[in-house]
């Protein structure tokens, strides 16, 4: 470490941040200045392409199993001995197990990441979605092996899967907003939004080209393509540093500060004050978190359960826009409207290709507008949408000659509802990774998947019923909900747009919980020193 690091490991930490007068802090440049001009290096460039990897993984892997029970072939192979009496059973085993593994995989990785770091998560989750997909075409039930036996096989494959897809997600999450300078973590944290959806879209194209295949084995052969994704990042995780404040929570600020530098070195910058006063901040801070409380009880009913809540009613205003309904009912709607299968095809390609375009446009001003007012508008405008599409599907007739006219504008309504709910991916995204302490950050993002599985899992269970008994009303019941999410969110929700991870205590109330605020750090004869001391 350099004697100026050093130095500033000297410093009392504890001291009062009230101390410091406003004429004094005018006197000099201050780390907050250095921090909104915080360049995009080539290095956070490439760190944000990864944990996109990752969150691309996820999308994938979640979305090619829909493209395996889509297929004609997959009836066929577990149906050889009841021919179609249990087809729908197993289908709707296969998927509820997927939802299960998805609220039990961000738990199981907590202790690895807190414990043996973040990069070590990767390497766990992508050698995970790896396994799976070795676990799922490693057998061929259909000759082999009996019926129950295969199907159990599958099923429990596929609750493996969603284990290793939200754990690779979950990576992602956390380590590019630990890396993210605060200027850009809206950026960096909001791409992997389309990061996700990319991993849909290709999914879908898989799929749609295997469809045509008329190979026995055409359910199967997608579920290959899962292995690539995790070979090649584990290959890159050789070239990740570890996360800066996973480091500086072990106490190796040397290592700390060296990632700091790498990441942060830039041609506007070339004395690296934005590493120093990262450092020095994320050093102060992690002293401090050290001594605060990190079990789940904390999170659920003791210092962080405003948080814990706040993540929880993000998720849960998530799934009431009502989107697990295009995505996982849009060729069944596309038929029940009288559209032939490759109208619907092209249909999911269009939603999912509009959440791309979307969330990637969004994401590059997530730090402009901050995270409240787009997911503000993706609420009430999916609130809107969903009004649309319930009364003009009131007034849907399949016996009517007519019938064309209405069901056409019932699609377009459900481009408008993606384009509204894309807008605010980026910011849940990114909100999810930042709100919390870097002590207890991995359970923050965990207990937002876990809220995301069993608000998914309730919707896809009421949902086949609720579309018999009470039709067209469903999409009231979603409107209603976005509303009632969105007044929750106006007046409970606060921003925290470009302000430093160390600082996320005061956007919450807990100013005291700040070691030391990046206004009071300043440089002085090229040292970095905090003002009052």
């Amino acid at each position: 470490m350099t004697e100026k690091a050093e130095k500033a490991d000297m410093v009392d930490y504890s001291k009062d941040p009230s101390q410091v007068q406003p004429d004094e802090a005018g006197a000099h440049g201050n780390a907050q200045d250095d921090f909104e001009k915080a360049a995009m290096t080539l290095k956070l460039w490439g760190l944000t392409v990864f944990c996109m990897l990752g969150s691309f993984s996820y999308g994938f892997t979640a979305s090619i199993i829909a493209s395996s029970l889509e297929q004609p072939n997959f009836a066929v192979a577990f149906d050889y001995i009841a021919q179609g009496s249990n087809i729908t059973n197993l289908i709707g085993m296969i998927v509820g197990m997927f939802n299960v593994g998805g609220m039990i995989g961000p738990v199981a990785l907590c202790y690895i990441q807190d414990r043996f770091g973040r990069k070590m998560g990767f390497a766990f989750a992508f050698g995970c979605v790896g396994l799976r997909s070795c676990m799922v075409n490693a057998e061929r039930g259909f000759t082999t092996l009996s019926q129950v036996t295969d199907c159990a096989l599958q099923a429990g494959a596929m609750n493996f899967g969603m284990f290793a897809a939200v754990a690779a997600l979950l990576c992602s999450f956390v380590y590019v907003g630990e890396v993210a300078p605060a200027s850009r973590r809206g950026m960096m944290g909001g791409l992997m939004s389309p990061g996700v959806n990319s991993g849909y879209v290709l999914a879908a194209f898989i799929g749609l080209g295997f469809y045509y295949d008329s190979s026995l084995l055409n359910w199967r052969i997608p579920l290959i393509f899962q292995i690539f994704w995790p070979v090649i990042g584990i290959t890159c995780l050789w070239f990740v540093p570890e996360s800066p404040r996973w480091l500086a929570m072990q106490g190796r600020k040397e290592e700390s500060m060296a990632v700091l530098h790498s990441i942060h070195r830039h041609s506007s910058d070339p004395t690296n004050n934005v590493a120093r006063a990262e450092s020095y901040q994320i050093n102060a801070q992690s002293d401090f978190d050290k001594t605060q409380p990190s079990s789940w009880r904390a999170m659920l009913v003791g210092k962080y359960k405003k948080r814990s809540a706040i993540v929880m009613l993000l998720w849960m205003s998530n799934m009431l826009t009502g989107i697990e309904v295009p995505i996982n009912f849009g060729p069944t709607i596309c038929a029940s409207l009288g559209f032939s299968t490759p109208v619907a095809l092209t249909f999911g390609l269009a939603l999912l290709l509009m959440a791309v375009t979307v969330a990637t446009l969004v994401a590059s001003v997530n730090d402009r507008l901050g995270r409240r007012k787009w997911i503000l508008m993706e609420t009430m405008g999916c609130a809107v949408a969903m009004s649309i599409i319930a009364g003009l599907s009131a007034h849907f007739d399949a016996t009517s000659p007519d019938a064309i006219k209405i069901g056409g504008p019932i699609l377009m309504a459900f481009l408008l509802f993606m384009f509204f709910y894309s807008m605010g991916e980026p910011a849940l995204y990114t909100y999810t990774g930042e709100i919390f302490p870097s002590h207890v950050r991995v359970k923050g993002v965990a207990l937002g998947f876990v809220s995301l599985n069993a608000f998914a899992v309730w919707i896809l269970f009421v949902q086949p019923t609720a579309s018999v008994t009470i039709g067209w009303r469903f999409y009231l019941v979603f409107a209603c909900g976005s509303v009632a999410c969105s007044a929750l969110i106006y007046f409970f929700v606060p921003e925290v747009r470009r302000v430093p991870l160390e600082e996320i205590n005061r956007c919450f109330g807990e100013d005291e919980d700040v070691a030391v605020h990046a206004s009071d750090i300043v440089f002085e004869n090229g040292e970095i020193k905090r003002l009052g001391q």
